[in-house]
């Protein structure tokens, strides 16, 4: 009914085609100055001053209108978004002015060449229209005289507006239904501008990621997306397929999503590059939770010549830096009283009590997994074989005395994993690594060198959630053969999330692996610990939804509560 109603004042108002009634979305008025530059350029003026002499042509987004009389109208225009504070509670701030439209200055369009000017009649007719078409979540542009009222508001004097996209639904006052929100996300930001913060604030991340990589020395690149098979990681794939790639008249070429670039860059730094990175889409068939989404954003980079030593210390120093450069607006001080932006606040995730996390609180904290797992087990002697089959029994034992579910299959890799997930992971809410992980976890990483069944890996944990995943390289191609043999036959055995044997990469590692380091961030959870959110879906523009039933698929209309009588903000 809206709808109808809009298109029928259009209609009145002589904005739409005479043949066909559609509105005609004009494309030829264009804005002389944006409005974040019309902020930074007229706000010095003083209250009650007009720039007289000066006409300047605005254009965005009407967010509200307000009649003070029919020869009297104020609207606030909203422009181009680029936010800097950190989050909502922090104070985003919209650019907008507003639009003081009046009978007195309206002009109109000018005249066409050889005709005359509209009379005064025909001009207080030429404002009725325009001003009575024009509704909330209209975009339009207007020309005027840049001004600020007698209260201070900074305000367009307008002489003409057109209207060049009308807005065929009403715009909510609020809009907090996750399901509206996430389906219909350009309705969620222009109702809920400080979401836009939040991407700003990812931009930024990433583009400070992009600085601190380029100032070592590192390249980017990028690699397939679709692939033969898969692996790099543990996890269970998309599957889907190619009838280009399959035989002539044959059954067609099986391909996935990959879920880590890892084997590509490897093959890189064999081909020459000693030092790699790509920010890449990763895709993983997995269950949906506040941490994780099917398709997420990683940062993978491999360093020639190094270890996961030197990698922790890289980690260290990466992400202060990242904090620094990609947070605004962060309200903690230094003793000098520069802001402290590294420094965040979150619910602690298993107490759910506000923690400070300082992220360049360095060294980070070490615990060493067999270690940390035989002192949370209370166990006085050295844990059993973590790498031999033969003491499944013990460690499942392990996780019933201590109340941690093993989800089958109960493969060992899945039970250890279940355990460091029980009694490690809560032990991480300050910014700590846990390394030496058992050979059966880490089957791409290089062996310990003094500690047999352990690899040279760590994780970083902040607030119980995994950050980083990096090790040093096994570069030996008969060991990597095995571990990887051994993966199948768990990946035959059930374990869905088990890596495939990789007959590809095993051939590049025989050309030569220099010793190399390889070090993945995941992006959605490092912009979540910045912004201060604790759901992956508000970090990421368009997230993953269940699809819809035919009922739920009916029209939404978000609840619009009736305003008060309108009130003009000032004259």
């Amino acid at each position: 009914m809206y709808t109808e109603l809009r298109e029928k004042e259009l209609q009145e108002a002589g904005m739409c085609d005479p043949d066909t009634g559609a509105f005609r979305y004009p494309n030829t008025h264009k804005p002389s100055i944006s409005i974040p530059e019309f902020i930074v350029r007229y706000s010095s003026l003083e209250a009650g001053a007009r720039v007289a002499d000066t006409e300047v042509c605005v254009a965005g987004r009407l967010a509200s209108k307000r009649d003070s009389s029919s020869k009297l109208i104020f609207y606030d225009l909203v422009g181009s978004d680029v936010p800097e504070a950190n989050t909502a509670a922090e104070g985003h701030v919209v650019p907008q002015i507003q639009l003081m439209a009046s009978r007195a200055a309206h002009t109109g369009p000018a005249p066409a060449a050889g005709a005359t000017a509209l009379s005064d009649t025909e001009l207080q007719a030429d404002f009725k229209r325009m001003h009575h078409a024009l509704k909330k979540g209209d975009v339009v542009w207007a020309r005027g005289i840049p001004s600020k009222s007698k209260v201070g508001q900074l305000s367009l004097l307008v002489k003409e507006v057109q209207l060049l996209t009308p807005c065929w639904h009403e715009i909510p006052l609020k809009l907090t239904e996750p399901n509206i929100r996430y389906r219909q996300r350009y309705l969620d930001c222009l109702v809920n501008r400080p979401v836009l913060g939040v991407f700003a604030l990812r931009a930024r991340v990433l583009s400070a990621l992009r600085a601190f990589m380029s100032q070592r020395g590192f390249t980017e690149v990028e690699t397939p997306i679709l692939w033969t098979s898969h692996g790099g990681a543990t996890a269970k794939p998309f599957r889907t397929s190619s009838t280009a790639l399959g035989s002539t008249g044959g059954a067609p070429t099986p391909l996935y999503l990959r879920i880590a670039p890892e084997l590509f860059l490897k093959q890189l730094v064999i081909g020459g590059l000693d030092r790699v990175f790509e920010v890449s889409k990763v895709f993983r068939n997995e269950g949906m939770d506040p941490t994780h989404n099917p398709e997420f954003t990683t940062c993978e980079f491999y360093m020639a010549y190094a270890d996961y030593q030197d990698l922790m210390a890289f980690t260290e120093a990466m992400l202060p830096a990242l904090a620094q450069a990609a947070v605004a607006g962060a309200n903690q001080q230094e003793a000098d009283g520069a802001p402290k932006k590294h420094l965040l606040r979150a619910p602690n995730k298993f107490t759910q009590e506000l923690v400070d996390i300082d992220l360049a609180a360095t060294p980070y904290r070490r615990i060493d997994v067999m270690d940390g797992l035989r002192e949370a087990l209370k166990e006085s002697e050295p844990l059993p074989d973590p790498n031999d089959d033969a003491n499944i029994g013990w460690y499942l034992a392990a996780c019933q005395r201590v109340g941690v579910e093993a989800n089958p299959p109960h493969t060992l890799p899945r039970v250890l994993d279940a355990l460091i997930g029980g009694l490690l992971e809560p032990q991480c809410v300050q910014p700590t690594f846990l390394i030496n992980h058992p050979t059966c976890l880490s089957p791409l990483s290089r062996p310990h060198p003094t500690r047999p069944g352990l690899t040279e890996r760590f994780e970083l944990f902040i607030n119980g959630a995994e950050y980083v995943n990096a090790y040093s390289e096994l570069n030996d191609p008969a060991e990597q053969r095995r571990r990887m043999e051994a993966q199948a036959r768990a990946l035959n055995a059930g374990d869905e999330e088990a890596q495939p044997v990789d007959a590809d990469f095993c051939t590049a590692l025989e050309y030569g692996l220099p010793p190399t380091a390889g070090w993945g961030l995941g992006i959605d959870r490092l912009v979540m610990l910045l912004a201060g959110q604790t759901h992956i879906r508000d970090v990421l523009m368009f997230p993953v939804m269940k699809p819809q039933t035919q009922a739920q698929k009916q029209p939404q209309q978000p609840v619009t509560p009736q305003p008060a009588k309108p009130v003009a903000k000032d004259a």
